[in-house]
């Protein structure tokens, strides 16, 4: 009787590890997908707000402060406009009024 020996093909050690990379290449790219999902989700949200902020600060309809400012011996007044408490956006105006 003779044995049966396959000299071609793969191996079933050979198959569980081309499955194993597969398996290990998926998980990664589906892992790479959702994070660059969540990434392009934080910048639409982060635009947006900036545009808003910008818009703002542009039409300078929120005034934060008013007061005056000295430039060598004289003073004008000017007007601060800004975003929220921190003005993260920020214009003036001169004249105090817009």
């Amino acid at each position: 009787m003779r044995k049966l020996r396959g000299t071609s093909g793969e191996t079933l050690v050979e198959t569980l590890v081309a499955i194993l990379i597969v398996t290990l290449s998926s998980l990664l790219f589906l892992q790479m997908t959702m994070a660059s999902v969540k990434i392009s989700g934080d910048a639409k949200e982060m635009d947006t707000e900036y545009q808003t902020a910008l818009s703002a600060a542009e039409e300078q309809k929120t005034a934060l402060s008013t007061g005056t400012i000295t430039v060598g011996e004289r003073e004008y007044a000017v007007t601060y406009y800004g975003t929220g408490e921190t003005g993260a956006l920020a214009s003036y105006s001169a004249g105090g009024d817009g």
